[in-house]
């Protein structure tokens, strides 16, 4: 699902930088919400922010030639405007197209508010500083994006933004001997995103698949998810309180 978000530049930014070749567009995926736009004719190179169900805040992703990116994990120089650099911690992915790679950074919250208020932003040392105009109004509308999935979702999203999810690694649950019956007979793979319901002491309570690529997933992914416990968030005065998590699994059929 997208949407074109008519953003106009209000400031100036470097005389040197590159101009966008497009405007802001936000997209939905299954576990949460992108927004970016492109700086050249085939928006090959591209700059956004993405939020995920499992993590806040969002991540500055960068999308462009393999030339221009570094590989791997590590801390790189992202320059803001023309003040002095800041390393932030990124991971690297590769991507279907030959000679691309996308980052994800994952700046603090003192340089994301950096980042939103910039009128230009350069990475690392090989690619051109960028024109980025209105990148608050930008994270704002990922954030909406997101806040109006958890609301389908029957949950609240303050709970998300507050950052009072629960947390825990499941993914030892959905190995081989717990795949889904229906799914291990058909040969069928594919990707599952579950909302668990937990308690204050952890226990999952329920499990609602939320995205699926097949039904024949589902109900075996929740019966594997619940025999597992997370670590519930706190409230302010230090206690336990009940929560939820999303978790996304990937199924491959053995």
């Amino acid at each position: 699902m997208f949407w074109m978000l008519a953003i106009l530049a209000s400031a100036q930014a470097p005389a040197t930088a590159l101009e966008p070749s497009s405007s802001w567009t936000l997209s939905s995926q299954d576990d949460g919400c992108t927004v970016a736009q492109g700086y050249s004719e085939d928006h090959t190179i591209q700059v956004g922010f993405q939020t995920t169900m499992q993590t806040r805040p969002a991540f500055l992703l960068v999308r462009a030639s393999k030339k221009l990116l570094p590989a791997g994990i590590g801390e790189a120089q992202i320059t803001l405007d023309e003040s002095k650099p800041v390393s932030v911690h990124y991971g690297s992915f590769e991507t279907n197209e030959p000679g691309v790679r996308l980052i994800k950074f994952f700046p603090d919250e003192a340089t994301m508010t950096r980042i939103a208020a910039t009128k230009a932003i350069g990475i690392g040392v090989n690619m051109p500083m960028l024109k980025i105009a209105n990148a608050d109004e930008a994270i704002k509308a990922v954030d909406n994006c997101t806040a109006d999935k958890l609301v389908s979702w029957g949950v609240d999203p303050n709970i998300y933004f507050q950052r009072k999810t629960a947390s825990g690694n499941l993914g030892l649950l959905f190995d081989a001997k717990n795949y889904p019956k229906e799914a291990r007979d058909r040969g069928i793979s594919g990707r599952v995103v579950l909302l668990l319901k937990s308690d204050k002491i952890g226990g999952i309570t329920d499990c609602k698949v939320v995205a699926s690529a097949d039904q024949s997933l589902n109900v075996g992914s929740c019966e594997a998810a619940k025999r597992g416990t997370v670590k519930p968030p706190v409230d302010s005065a230090g206690q336990p309180i009940a929560s939820y998590v999303v978790v996304p699994v990937v199924w491959r059929h053995p």
